[in-house]
């Protein structure tokens, strides 16, 4: 759930916790506003760590993000990942995500685009039954998603637990770690 699929990097604090706040705005929505109640444990506060911010650098180039990062007091470091959407060396991703709380000194993880994902050729697995298919699909480092659903009519009592359909079809070239759907008779 991240950019370009989705508009925002999904976090904890973004879409979930916005779900979250309207269920419990509705689930409450009746009840008295009460305080807390006062804490039985006094915490120290000589420990608190202080904090900064982690600046935004997704889209930049890596080099330009380590030394803004490094300048801010953190470490930084790196990790590549296929992408053909972005030239490589540009930041897709950062851990602490960015404008998030943490202390100085602390590391951040950027992940770098390292060039376009290597390509596979699709098998076909049409006929075979869904173990067999699952591993040729693996052998070709894709992904096998199996739908359990009864071909259209005619159907053949034999073909029971064989595959009858795959997308996207054989001959294809896909990305290493795509996923192949497989639609299986029941049987």
């Amino acid at each position: 759930m991240v950019p370009p699929v989705t508009r925002v990097k999904v976090t904890g604090g973004s879409w979930p916790a916005q779900i979250w706040q309207l269920f419990t705005s509705a689930a409450l929505a009746e009840e008295p506003i009460a305080d807390f109640p006062p804490a039985e444990v006094d915490l120290p506060t000589a420990t608190t760590v202080p904090t900064a911010t982690v600046p935004s650098v997704v889209g930049m180039r890596g080099e330009d993000a380590r030394i803004l990062l490094e300048d801010a007091g953190y470490t930084v470091r790196t990790e590549g990942r296929p992408d053909r959407d972005y030239p490589p060396g540009t930041v897709l991703d950062q851990m602490p995500s960015p404008n998030m709380a943490a202390a100085p000194g602390s590391e951040v993880l950027l992940v770098l685009a390292d060039g376009a994902p290597r390509t596979t050729l699709v098998p076909s697995v049409l006929g075979r039954y869904a173990d067999e298919a699952g591993a040729a699909l693996a052998d070709a480092r894709l992904v096998a998603q199996v739908v359990v659903e009864a071909e259209p009519p005619p159907g053949d009592p034999a073909r029971a637990g064989r595959i009858w359909k795959q997308a996207p079809l054989a001959g294809g070239q896909v990305d290493e770690g795509s996923t192949v759907t497989v639609w299986v008779n029941p049987g």
